[in-house]
């Protein structure tokens, strides 16, 4: 699956009082909006995801990363969690007999389709629809912590 990367640019003042934060705090700062912002989507994915027995819509998470001092860059990971599975008698795909299947293929499956299955992007589709709100949300979380 893709990464989408979103660059914040014209918030000068917002980088500025970012950075002349202690490192530590800065990164602190910094996941705590991505966190936040990350919910908004991962909760999009949730409602719009198809569900047939809901353990996808169960394992979907965000994670963050957080690195630098100079320039300080983040990034928030949506999507299922890599250590999920899908029984076979609950998966319902292919006739191969498998003994489970993680619900990050599901997942593959539904959001590019495959050769007998129409895709069903509703990762692109929640990322389209929250995009807007989430990066308010990183904004408002840094501005509130800095207490700007």
């Amino acid at each position: 699956m893709g990464m989408v990367e979103i660059k914040l640019s014209g918030l000068d003042q917002l980088q500025k009082a970012l950075t002349e934060e202690q490192p530590k705090r800065a990164k602190s700062i910094l996941r705590s909006a991505l966190t936040a912002a990350g919910n908004i989507i991962r909760d999009a994915m949730v409602r719009n995801v198809p569900k047939d027995s809901g353990l996808l819509s169960e394992n979907i998470g965000v994670k963050t990363s957080t690195r630098g001092s100079d320039e300080l860059r983040g990034a928030a990971f949506i999507g299922p969690k890599g250590k999920a599975f899908y029984p076979a008698r609950e998966r319902g795909l292919g006739k191969k007999g498998r003994s489970r299947m993680p619900v990050v293929t599901i997942a593959r499956f539904l959001e590019f389709g495959t050769s007998e299955m129409q895709a069903r992007p509703f990762m692109t589709q929640s990322f389209e629809q929250e995009k807007g709100r989430a990066l308010d949300k990183i904004i408002s979380v840094i501005r509130e912590k800095l207490g700007l």
